[in-house]
């Protein structure tokens, strides 16, 4: 998550630093001070927004979004972040909407498709899911996460081919990963290629 910020506003400084150190109501305190005497700062209220969310305060987090929106509707991190808020409210089309417009003023924002596959995911839009995933791979293609996530939503639409070579790209990145090998078993298994399901299960 990123921390913009106006650097030559001490006050704005010394929260974020109390921020990234985890000092999370106190940051929320100098956030506030400072908006109080700068109501017209969207990074105020974008950061005071964001510690609210991780204070686990999703509503009043979208209130301070809101008004950083409104401040600077142009900022594709404001929107992203409030769909995060929104996302742990699971309000997903609303979560969606904000993550699609991020995307629209920043087209290779890897963290907005990731997380508009997982609202996808989580509405149980596993098609639309497939696609913003794949969106994340084609960008980053050593996004592990990304190709798990593409293989679990792949194979409840019931592509099990694909679903295992998503997994093949995960296994490439993280030899490792017992858990992508048992997966990539289960898919073998409904394919009915059951040799390869048991050489899989033995790998995981």
């Amino acid at each position: 998550m990123t921390f913009p910020a106006d650097k030559h506003n001490t006050k704005l400084m010394q929260g974020l630093a109390l921020h990234q150190q985890g000092k999370l109501p106190e940051a929320r305190a100098l956030y506030e001070a400072f908006i109080k005497s700068q109501p017209r700062n969207a990074d105020g209220f974008h950061l005071l927004g964001i510690v609210l969310a991780q204070l686990n305060q999703s509503v009043q987090a979208i209130n301070a979004f809101d008004k950083a929106i409104t401040l600077n509707p142009h900022n594709s991190a404001f929107y992203c972040n409030r769909g995060n808020a929104y996302f742990g409210l699971s309000k997903f089309e609303e979560s969606i909407k904000d993550y699609g417009n991020a995307i629209k003023l920043s087209p290779e924002y890897i963290e907005a498709h990731f997380n508009l596959g997982n609202a996808y995911y989580s509405m149980g839009s596993f098609e639309e899911a497939v696609k913003s995933y794949g969106q994340v791979v084609h960008l980053s293609p050593d996004h592990v996460l990304a190709w798990k996530r593409r293989a679990e939503s792949l194979a409840r639409i019931g592509k099990h081919q694909e679903a295992i070579l998503s997994l093949e790209q995960v296994i490439r990145c993280s030899p490792q990963d017992a858990e992508s090998y048992y997966y990539k078993g289960v898919s073998h298994h409904a394919l009915e290629q059951n040799d390869s399901a048991i050489e899989s299960y033995r790998q995981a």
